[in-house]
């Protein structure tokens, strides 16, 4: 009985972190579809400033 409901938790999170998976990729196909996103030179610029992360040369 318990490695049952541990089971049926295990895969009801799994269920739950696969939908919101899904609904973060939708945001960003509709972001894209929409003309909401940036060059990955510009993310990458970001993050390097962000993290303080030296630039490839």
């Amino acid at each position: 009985m318990v490695a049952s409901e541990l089971l049926a938790s295990v895969l009801e999170s799994e269920v739950e972190d696969s939908q919101e998976a899904i609904k973060g990729i939708q945001k960003g196909l509709n972001d894209f579809d929409a003309g909401r996103f940036r060059s990955f030179a510009e993310f990458a610029q970001e993050q390097r400033r962000q993290y303080n992360l030296p630039v490839d040369s």
